[in-house]
């Protein structure tokens, strides 16, 4: 029997759960005119904000123990030029998963219907995770790669740090909590190994 512990950052804590993520792109075509005739063309960017501005009012998945699905407007492309109405834009965007990437996209397509082409692309499942007793619990927003690495054997998520500071500058872990979690990693390979 095998244990994998995925050191990820969870402020010392033992995530019980994370979610999954989903990539997918929309693109709005539009046809391309003087901007100073816009009744000559159509903006597929304006279009495109349009579309994106009523994310907020969707209704999303939620789960009771990972939350809220949440969406990232990640990136928007579009157009040739300030004096030209767009022929073509493409946003691209990220869903944090409670649920079946499936569900997610049939709400996505029935909102869209057809304004925008819609392409799924890499999509990671959400986790449930084991706990073991003396550990602080958390919830994990973000997805890991858990999901990949099921031959490595019962998989735990625990690592020293903060998600919130990653990929930023100033991304840290602080020198005594990386030290804790030596500690923290044998108790919880002797725990979880005790427990197969």
């Amino acid at each position: 029997s095998r244990v994998l512990i995925n050191g990820e950052p969870t402020e010392s804590t033992l995530a019980v759960g994370t979610k999954g993520a989903m990539r997918f792109t929309l693109t709005t075509h539009g046809q391309a005119a003087h901007s100073a005739y816009p009744h000559l063309g159509k903006s597929a960017l304006a279009d495109m904000v349009r579309l994106l501005a009523e994310m907020e009012m969707l209704d999303l998945p939620s789960d009771a123990m990972l939350g809220d699905t949440t969406i990232n407007i990640g990136l928007i492309e579009g157009g040739v030029a300030d004096n030209v109405m767009a022929p073509r834009a493409d946003a691209r965007l990220m869903a944090r998963l409670v649920t079946s990437p499936d569900e997610l996209e049939t709400r996505l397509r029935a909102w869209i219907a057809n304004r925008a082409d819609y392409e799924r692309g890499i999509t990671v499942p959400y986790v449930r995770l084991g706990t073991l007793p003396g550990f602080l619990t958390s919830v994990a927003a973000y997805a890991t790669d858990i999901p990949k690495l099921g031959n490595w054997g019962k998989p735990f998520l625990f690592g020293p740090g903060s998600i919130h500071v990653a990929h930023r500058d100033d991304e840290f872990i602080a020198i005594p909590e990386l030290r804790a979690a030596v500690d923290a990693y044998v108790t919880i390979a002797r725990s979880a190994l005790a427990t197969l």
